[in-house]
């Protein structure tokens, strides 16, 4: 459970702590099942003849630029290829309607 020992300082937390917060925060705490619900919402919609708003490959292209640029060797690009592929197809489906 999260106690008041986590608000503290990093350097001042005993080992056995700073494990659980890592374990909070890579599992649930994590925003990966959030992203995954937001990355299913445009295949649902598109399935469903729906055109997916346009500000939410930008606003998600934007979040994986920035974070790819500051931590560059991780899998943040691959998410931006994908999301770029998304405003592309935004685009289409736009003109389509």
């Amino acid at each position: 459970m999260w106690k008041w020992d986590h608000w503290g300082p990093l350097a001042d937390q005993r080992p056995g702590l700073v494990l659980s917060g890592l374990a909070f925060w890579s599992t649930v705490g994590s925003f990966a099942i959030p992203l995954i619900v937001l990355g299913l919402l445009p295949l649902w919609m598109t399935r469903r003849g729906i055109v997916a708003p346009r500000f939410v490959g930008l606003a998600l292209l934007g979040w994986g630029t920035v974070a790819t640029l500051i931590m560059l060797p991780s899998g943040f690009p691959l998410p931006v290829l994908v999301l770029i592929g998304l405003c592309l197809g935004e685009r289409q489906g736009t003109k389509a309607q």
